[in-house]
């Protein structure tokens, strides 16, 4: 078990046939009504919900799933939520490709797979979940074709690599696997155009972040040249824009560390970096359309929000900022189209929902935020149904 000394302080469905109210803190989250759709062959469903939310519940070992309101931002539980997991589940992470998703159990040192049913949001464990990995798997990535994915093992000091069966979602590791890190390794994402991963570590002495060319056949890392590249004091979190053009990672010495991609996967610091956050941010997200970035500030209980400057990547507050949060804010994500933003409270067990202003980046609470998790809410992911039989995470 990770020492939590650092990080304790101690869709409505889319288009419903009838209103569906919502809930918070207090008042018990509504269920999506047991929509019966049939997939007819080329049928338009519109009852089909538009988006889904997926929260990893690090006390209760549980995923929460909401549908994601597409014009309001309001969340509603899934028929069926929460959906047990492993033991501490730190990590989330949604395959781009046929609807399966994972969480990285840092308790018991595995990874459990499940399948999203993309007409209810509902998941139902595979076939030979749970999968093993090293010690303390923490942060969970997956490859753009949905083929590979990648866990930070925090305590183990690796990155443990597998393939993804397209046909069961079942995890295989990949010869060689697990990959060699720095100490404490923690975030983790894949560049979208599938290049190159990059993994944030949150070594006592100093943070750094490694890079890793992946082999495009086999899944295989190999470092790229001149890594680790020094970062802040105990990196965390580690998000890469959708354009594979800049790293970004939460330093709670500093706040936003930042980098610019270069030839081969090398990092450069952007000018000015690190960009200052709240207390302890503990993670960042940076929206589809690479305009705004966001930081969910642990220590000082809410989100730091920026502009992302296209040419360099250099991060400006957005006026206002930070936007207040729940207690202990652990994980932020956007939605697909980059109009809501969600924010894990890992203290206050719930899940506030903002909607963001596309011109300044600004975020208003969405009305009935905060919605209820479960114990711990820690990380989140979405994902849309682009197709009646595919629910694609952002960046795609």
């Amino acid at each position: 078990m990770r020492s939590l000394q650092l990080f304790v302080p101690a869709l409505s469905a889319a288009i419903l046939l009838s209103a569906c109210s919502t809930g918070n803190a207090t008042n018990p989250l509504s269920t999506t009504p047991n929509v019966q759709t049939h997939l007819a062959r080329g049928a338009v469903i519109s009852n089909v919900p538009k988006q889904f939310l997926y929260v990893a519940n690090y006390g209760s070992d549980n995923v929460s799933a909401y549908s994601i309101n597409t014009t309001s931002g309001a969340l509603s539980a899934v028929t069926g939520s929460p959906f047990t997991a492993g033991t501490q589940p730190a990590g989330i992470a949604i395959a781009p490709a046929n609807n399966f998703i994972y969480t990285a159990n840092e308790d018991s040192n595995n990874i459990s797979g499940y399948s999203i049913n993309v007409s209810s949001g509902a998941l139902t464990a595979l076939s030979g979940s749970p999968f093993g990995a090293g010690g303390e798997p923490f942060g969970i990535a997956i490859n753009k074709t949905g083929k590979f994915l990648y866990v930070a093992n925090y305590y183990g000091g690796n990155i443990s690599a597998y393939t993804i069966n397209p046909s069961t979602g079942n995890l295989t590791q990949i010869s060689g696997s697990p990959f060699g890190s720095e100490q404490l390794p923690d975030g983790i994402a894949v560049t979208p155009n599938g290049r190159y991963l990059y993994v944030s570590n949150g070594g006592n002495s100093g943070g750094s972040v490694s890079g890793y060319k992946i082999n495009p056949s086999s899944g295989a890392l190999a470092q790229v040249a001149g890594s680790p590249f020094t970062a802040g004091g105990y990196n965390d979190a580690l998000t890469i824009d959708s354009r594979s053009k800049f790293v970004y990672t939460t330093d709670l010495v500093g706040g936003v560390d930042s980098f610019s991609i270069g030839a081969g996967g090398t990092l450069t610091a952007i000018p000015g970096s690190p960009f200052g956050a709240g207390t302890d941010p503990w993670a960042v997200s940076v929206s589809k359309n690479d305009i705004f970035a966001f930081a969910a500030n642990y220590g000082s209980d809410n989100v730091s929000a920026y502009t992302v400057t296209a040419a360099n990547g250099v991060l400006t507050a957005v006026p206002g900022s930070p936007f207040g949060a729940g207690t202990s804010p652990r994980g932020v994500v956007e939605d697909n189209r980059g109009k809501f933003a969600y924010v894990a409270n890992y203290g206050s067990n719930n899940v506030s929902a903002y909607k963001i202003n596309p011109s300044s980046g600004a975020l208003t609470a969405v009305t009935g935020s905060p919605f209820g998790a479960g114990t711990n809410a820690f990380a989140l992911a979405t994902c849309r149904v682009a197709t009646l039989t595919t629910c694609k995470p952002p960046k795609l």
